[in-house]
C-alpha cells in the first residue's frame, strides 16, 4: 500500500486539504471578527448621530441603576458625560472623543465619546462581553461552510483519484489477463498523458520482443525446412543401400541408422508445425469441420504406430458433430497428443478419443493407461523439448508445445490432468462465444 501511487497522492492531498482548511478558518475567524467589531462600532456611531439630532438626546437613558454584576449589566448605556461620575455608567473624568475600551464597575465596555449640536458631550457605551459574543457567532457561522467543505474534499479525492486512475488499472488488467505468448502492443487510448511515455516505452520492448521471437521462428523453420531435403536423400541412400547384400553387422548399424533418420525427419516435421503453430492467427476455417472425418484420419494415421506398440486405438462415445476450427490445426494437434498417449502407454493398453458438444462449445480429449505426470511435469509440459524425467521412447519433447501453440492461437483451452482410474488426459475445450 505505501508503494502505491493513489495512496500516495490521497494521503499528500488530504494533508494539504487540512493544513488549507487549518489556515483558511484561522485567517476567515479573524477576519469575520475583525469585521463584525468594525460593525458594531459602525453601529455605535450610527447611534450617536441619532442621538445628537434629538433636543433631549443629552439625556436619555438606555437603563437606570448602576450595574452590580454581569448578569445584569446593561448591555447598551447612553447617558451624559460632562466629565463627573455618572449615576448609571460611572466613566472616568476626562475621556477624548471617539472610541475606546474601558473598565467599569469590573466589567469591559466599548465606549463612544460623542457631543450634540451643542457641544454637550454624551456617552454610548456596549457591554465588552456581549459585542465579543456576537462576534464570535459571526466569526463561527463564516466557518460553518469552511467546516463542511473540508470533509467533503477528504471523502471526494480518494475517489476522484481512482477514477482517474481507472484506465491505467484497466490497462494493467488486460496486460494480466493475456497469454504468455501475446505481445502486441498496449491500446494507449484514453491513458493519461502521463503515463503515455511509459506505455510507448513499454510498446517499444514488446516490438523488439516480438522480432526476436520472429527471427526465431523463421531461424528454427528454415532450418527444419532445409534439412527436409538432405534428410530425405538419406533416407533414399539408406533404402537402396537395404537392397544389397550387407553382412548381419552392416544390417545392423543399416538398421540402427534407418531408425535415427526416421526419429530425424520426424523431429523436422514437429519443428515446422510448431513454427506454422506460432506464427499467428489461424488461418479460415472453411465452413463447419466435420470431426467424424478428422478422428478417422487420425486414427488410420497414427495405427502403425499403435500396433507396433501393441496399443489398442479408438473413439469412445459418439464423434458426431462439427466445429470451427482449422482443419490443419485440428489434425495437427490430435496426431501429437494420440502420438504421445501411444509412446506412454504400456504394452497392450488403450488410448481412446472422446468428442463431445458441452453448453454451445464442443471439447475432444485424449486418454491412455501410462503413469501420468507429476504437478510439477504438467506445469512445464508444454515448454518446446521439454521430457519427463525417466521418459523412455524416441519422442523429442514438442509434442505437447504444438499442441499450446496451436491452442493458444485457435483461442482453446489445453488441459492436462492424470486421471483418477490411472493413466493421463490431455484436452482441447473450446467455450461457448
Amino acid at each position: 500500500m505505501m508503494g502505491s501511487l493513489q495512496w500516495r497522492l490521497s494521503v499528500a492531498l488530504a494533508l494539504l486539504i487540512v493544513l488549507v482548511g487549518l489556515l483558511g478558518g484561522v485567517y476567515a475567524y479573524r477576519a469575520a471578527y475583525h469585521e463584525a467589531e468594525e460593525l458594531q462600532d459602525g453601529t455605535l456611531r450610527q447611534i450617536a448621530v441619532l442621538v445628537a439630532r434629538q433636543d433631549q438626546g443629552a439625556g436619555a437613558r438606555a437603563a437606570t441603576g448602576r450595574p452590580t454584576d454581569a448578569e445584569d449589566a446593561p448591555q447598551l448605556v447612553i447617558s451624559r458625560y460632562d466629565g463627573a461620575p455618572d449615576a448609571i455608567l460611572p466613566l472616568p473624568a476626562g475621556l477624548p472623543l471617539g472610541l475606546g475600551t474601558y473598565d467599569v464597575a469590573g466589567l469591559s465596555y466599548r465606549v463612544l465619546i460623542a457631543s450634540d449640536n451643542h457641544g454637550r458631550r454624551f456617552a454610548l457605551a456596549q457591554r465588552a462581553s456581549f459585542r465579543d459574543e456576537i462576534a464570535r457567532d459571526s466569526a463561527r457561522q463564516c466557518l460553518l461552510p469552511l467546516g463542511l467543505l473540508v470533509p467533503a474534499l477528504l471523502l471526494l479525492v480518494p475517489g476522484v483519484i481512482r477514477y482517474s486512475f481507472r484506465p491505467v488499472d484497466r490497462a494493467a488488467r488486460d496486460l494480466a489477463a493475456r497469454s504468455a505468448k501475446d505481445i502486441h502492443p498496449i491500446a494507449a487510448g484514453d491513458l493519461p498523458a502521463e503515463v503515455q511515455p511509459f506505455v510507448q516505452a513499454i510498446d517499444a520492448l514488446l516490438a523488439r520482443v516480438s522480432q526476436s521471437v520472429e527471427q526465431q521462428r523463421r531461424f528454427i523453420a528454415d532450418a527444419a525446412h532445409e534439412l527436409r531435403s538432405p534428410m530425405a536423400a538419406l533416407s533414399l541412400q539408406a533404402e537402396r543401400l537395404a537392397q544389397c547384400d550387407l553382412s548381419p553387422e552392416a544390417e545392423s548399424r543399416l538398421s540402427a541408422m534407418t531408425g535415427g533418420i526416421a526419429r530425424n525427419q520426424r523431429l523436422l516435421e514437429q519443428l515446422l508445425d510448431l513454427a506454422r503453430a506460432q506464427s499467428g492467427p489461424s488461418a479460415a476455417t472453411g465452413g463447419p469441420l466435420a470431426m467424424a472425418d478428422v478422428l478417422r484420419e487420425v486414427i488410420e494415421e497414427a495405427m502403425p504406430l499403435a500396433l507396433a506398440k501393441g496399443v489398442d486405438l479408438g473413439v469412445s462415445g459418439a464423434a458426431d458433430g462439427h466445429v470451427e476450427m482449422n482443419r490443419i490445426d485440428m489434425l495437427v494437434a490430435l496426431r501429437n497428443l494420440v502420438h504421445n498417449a501411444i509412446r506412454h502407454s504400456p504394452k497392450g493398453g488403450a488410448v481412446d478419443m472422446h468428442f463431445a458438444l458441452i453448453d454451445g462449445g464442443w471439447t475432444i480429449a485424449v486418454t491412455d493407461q501410462g503413469g501420468g505426470m507429476g504437478p510439477d511435469d504438467i506445469a512445464r509440459a508444454t515448454m518446446p523439448f521439454y521430457r519427463v524425467a525417466g521418459t523412455q521412447g524416441a519422442g523429442s519433447g514438442l509434442g505437447l508445445a504444438i499442441v499450446s501453440a496451436i491452442a493458444d492461437r485457435a483461442g482453446l483451452e489445453l488441459r492436462l490432468t492424470n486421471r483418477a482410474e490411472g493413466g493421463f488426459c490431455a484436452a482441447l475445450t473450446a467455450s461457448c462465444p
